[in-house]
């Protein structure tokens, strides 16, 4: 049996994931593999509620019998590093912030 077995969600109402997003997931499983951990992604199309949506993933992780949920917009660009940062800490929940798409760059 595997050790852990993480779940990538990743949320897109229009179905359009961008491929950064995409790519860093992959890579990430690529690297949890290397731990000899399972791991798949799971893409949620078409929910506008984002709450609703989130939910959504997190009842078909507890239904999946992975270990691990990390969440992810399909327009919230970030590395496959990050992922891992997410998957390596020692706790229950763990969050990062994502910048607004109406925020300048600073």
């Amino acid at each position: 049996m595997l050790e852990r077995n993480v779940q990538f969600a990743i949320f897109s109402y229009t179905g359009e994931v961008h491929c950064q997003v995409k790519n860093a997931a992959v890579a990430a499983m690529n690297e949890v593999a290397k731990r000899g951990w399972g791991s798949a992604i799971m893409e949620i199309i078409g929910d506008a509620m984002i709450p609703h949506a989130r939910n959504t993933a997190h009842t078909l992780f507890l239904e999946s019998g992975a270990t691990d949920l990390v969440m992810c917009d399909a327009d919230n660009y970030c590395s496959s590093a990050d992922f891992l940062r997410l998957i390596d800490h020692e706790v229950d929940v763990v969050a990062a912030p994502c910048r607004s798409r109406v925020d300048p760059l600073k």
